[in-house]
């Protein structure tokens, strides 16, 4: 008989010790020499946060992502046939050479300039773009992790018809069957729902669309909508308008629930632009004072000078008190919090009229805008220290209600839905999916093949901003350049591509791609190839087309108002008020996908991978709860069910739903992670909230 065998020399052998090694998983190979040294060539910034302590976790997590950037050299053409580098670029490409290319990130439909190094023809990361005249070099996290974006496992690689993958072959032979009807009924019953749109490009091809079928209905919607600012502007001053701050010249600010520190499609330029004045103030021995007031807090609350807790339905009252203050009133008497805040704030706009800025947020109502634009003209800081513009944002939409409303009498025969996700999104009282299914067509084309896209008929995959060429506008109305990094990974079109195709056939009439599309709606009537060519080469360089920000425009108030101050609003009696914000590192759920996003603590609670109830110290005591006790929500027949947060700086009687979270769709990242508070949101903007009860 043979002896025991060596499990020891066994246990070697099967190491690699004579013959090829294998690994069984994929943290296994993460965790290799070899993998390593190439994550050290490769992507030398996670290198070093890989060596840290808990370098195995993170390279577990993250190395599917990492193999689908090494992925992105294979395949078909390189994608460098027209792009400039922001920087010269060397007469033959070294190997392991960084390149940085000027480009536009996008954010809920509006651009922030960016650079995108890039080596080897991969992006591997993103800065600010110093040159841009609204970004000023800054940039903000959903810029930097757009770049996972990009390489997302998760995002949609291929055309679905009914669920199953099809091809863009089918859906163009299918659509060009319906085209002749179309056109025939002129559009009738045909429905488009975008998200916002700045990109003058877009904003063409949905011009010659509707040109094409002039009974085409337009309507845009997003989980965070700038619907109450641009009301807020029509009710004070008859239109639409943008409302730009000045800090530089102001002495001191006043944040009724204002977020301009806050994560949102302006943070970049604003923050920026605080940041530099109140440096400015403090070399000039003189302080720029901030006084926020706000329900639930905030970065910009937590940076004020002097801050103010005070339920959302008491805003309005304050405006109008500081409204009163302002046209010569008393000031309120009492030593209560509420009180004292109003005095001090309304003495400090009062000492500097004409350099003082009163501001409200994203999720502000369209009544506390207007009174804002009301008290800023009171005080002749309109024009002085705010600067207002024809809005960045396509107005004359329809909204996301009236699209319901036309769905839910078979009104749309045909919906198109482009970079927009209504059955997540929507508040629950739409019930957008029940009325969408009663369309014959669906057509949705995102990254992601999400709620919408599982509800759709037609399902396209998108074009990532860093593989599209394009165009898009920042909040001052700039407009950046969009320009691929990297060829398409996986065939997506981008939107003014889908759209031109709809309007008429295959890249529209001239047959252009999106290259094509960009140049042509770039071009003036009177310029010649040579002058263009120079003209659009330079604004590839640096970005942006120069000069492009929207001008100052001079507004008037429409009617006076009177100024007293009303009574304040009586306090909630038995129930609470709902409010309903963007999550601050996910937004509306457009990035939930990212796991770099959903492992960045949130500010203020550093909560990860969820989201959570925000309650009050003194309502969690009322009701008897604590942190990550189980809340349920209930309001109009409907509840939310989420672990419970105490924060303080929250209102008494307040309660904070945050968005983004929630999400059901297969084999997603974010399937399962938190609770979806859409269900409880009433009809509205951003900011609509459940008044006590």
């Amino acid at each position: 008989m043979t002896g025991a065998p060596d499990i020891a020399a066994l246990r070697e052998k099967l190491a690699g010790g004579d013959g090829p090694r294998f690994w069984r998983s994929l943290d296994a190979v993460a965790d290799s020499p070899e993998f390593r040294a190439y994550l050290a060539a490769e992507f030398p910034s996670a290198s070093r946060l890989a060596a840290a302590p808990e370098r195995r976790g993170f390279l577990k997590l993250m190395a599917a992502s990492f193999a689908l950037g090494g992925l992105t050299a294979c395949g078909g053409g390189s994608g460098r046939d027209y792009e400039v580098p922001y920087v010269n670029q060397p007469e033959r490409i070294v190997p392991g050479t960084d390149l940085s290319y000027a480009s536009s990130a996008v954010f809920d439909g509006f651009g922030n300039g960016i650079l995108v190094t890039t080596r080897n023809g991969r992006p591997l990361k993103i800065e600010g773009n110093p040159e841009h005249p609204w970004s000023r070099g800054g940039t903000d996290v959903l810029a930097q992790a757009s770049v996972l974006g990009l390489y997302d496992p998760f995002r949609s690689q291929a055309v679905q018809h009914l669920g199953r993958p099809s091809s863009w072959a089918a859906f163009r032979a299918d659509l060009q069957g319906r085209m002749p009807g179309w056109r025939e009924s002129r559009g009738e019953g045909l429905a488009l729902l975008t998200g916002p749109v700045t990109s003058p490009g877009v904003a063409a091809q949905i011009a010659r669309l509707r040109a094409a079928y002039p009974a085409l209905r337009w309507y845009t919607g997003a989980g965070a909508d700038r619907g109450g600012i641009y009301e807020g502007a029509r009710q004070a001053y008859g239109r639409p308008l943008e409302t730009i701050p000045d800090f530089g010249r102001a002495r001191t600010i006043v944040a009724l629930d204002g977020d301009f520190l806050d994560l949102g499609p302006g943070q970049v330029g604003l923050s920026r632009r605080w940041s530099e004045a109140r440096r400015a103030a403090y070399a000039e021995g003189r302080l720029l004072t901030l006084h926020a007031a706000a329900p639930t807090p905030t970065l910009t609350s937590a940076k004020a000078d002097r801050g103010l807790v005070v339920p959302a339905g008491r805003l309005e009252d304050l405006a109008r008190e500081l409204l009163a203050l302002a046209a010569g009133g008393a000031a309120p008497g009492g030593d209560d919090p509420v009180a004292r805040w109003t005095r001090n704030a309304g003495t400090a706009l009062d000492q500097a009229r004409g350099a003082g800025i009163v501001t409200a947020g994203l999720t502000a109502s369209p009544e506390l805008h207007a009174l804002v634009h009301r008290l800023n003209g009171t005080l002749g800081n309109t024009g002085s220290t705010l600067v207002h513009t024809a809005p960045a944002m396509e107005t004359g939409a329809g909204t996301l209600a009236e699209l319901a409303e036309a769905m839910d009498r078979g009104a749309v025969k045909a919906l198109v839905v482009l970079g927009a996700n209504p059955v997540y999104e929507a508040p629950g009282a739409l019930d957008f999916a029940a009325r969408m299914a009663r369309v014959p067509l669906k057509i949705h084309a995102g990254l992601y093949y999400d709620e919408t896209g599982a509800h759709a008929d037609w399902h396209l995959p998108a074009a990532h901003p860093l593989e599209s060429w394009g165009d898009i506008r920042s909040l001052d109305g700039t407009v950046g350049l969009i320009q691929p990094t990297v060829a398409p990974l996986y065939n997506g079109r981008t939107p003014a591509e889908m759209l031109a195709f709809l309007a008429g056939g295959e890249g529209g009439e001239s047959g252009q791609d999106a290259l094509g599309l960009l140049k042509a709606q770039a071009r003036n009537a009177d310029e010649d190839d040579a002058a263009f060519e120079t003209r659009f080469t330079e604004a590839l360089r640096i970005g942006f087309w120069a000069g492009s920000a929207r001008p100052a425009e001079t507004v008037a108030l429409t009617r006076e108002v009177a100024v007293s101050a009303a009574a304040p609003s009586p306090a909630p009696a038995g129930g609470v008020e709902v409010l309903f914000r963007p999550d601050p590192t996910i937004w509306d759920g457009t990035h939930a996908d990212l796991a770099w996003l959903q492992e960045l603590p949130k500010p203020l609670t550093k909560v990860v991978w969820e989201n959570v109830v925000a309650v009050s110290p003194r309502l969690a005591e009322r009701v008897g709860v604590a942190t990550g006790d189980i809340l349920r929500v209930e309001a109009g027949g409907r509840a939310v069910e989420g672990p419970a947060w105490i924060l303080p700086g929250q209102a008494d009687d307040t309660v904070t739903l945050t968005l983004g979270y929630g999400r059901d769709v297969p084999d997603h990242l974010a399937r399962g992670l938190g609770y979806d508070s859409a269900p409880l949101r009433p009809p509205g903007s951003t900011g609509a909230s459940l008044a006590p009860g």
